[in-house]
């Protein structure tokens, strides 16, 4: 009996979600209203910075971390000045990028 060779899969999985060398959490409070927090876990030091983004796509805030260290970390984003509405952080770590929600009241 011959084994169907398309039915064999050797290596990571299919579906597998991305591994990236940090971790994003969703920004609390949310919805904010003057400041909120990014909680992040940084398994290797990177270079990081994360960008608030509006409806329209234009970036309204930006925070240039520098290097970072591994572990967990808390940025503090300002967004007293933002009009209420939904945006878009996005958190840049090396060649990654994550993009998130939040709600500003």
């Amino acid at each position: 009996m011959k084994e169907d060779l398309d039915e064999v899969f050797v290596g990571e999985k299919k579906n597998a979600l991305p591994v990236y060398d940090y971790d994003v959490f969703q920004n609390y409070p949310n919805p904010a209203s003057e400041i909120t927090v990014v909680k992040l876990n940084i398994r290797k030091a990177t270079g990081l910075m994360i960008e608030v983004a509006n409806m329209m796509g234009q970036t309204v805030i930006t925070v240039d971390a520098g290097l970072v260290k591994p572990g967990m970390k808390e940025v503090e984003l300002d967004v007293s000045s933002l009009n209420s509405g939904l945006y878009f952080y996005t958190v840049k770590a090396g060649d990654a990028e994550v993009t998130k929600k939040m709600l500003v009241e």
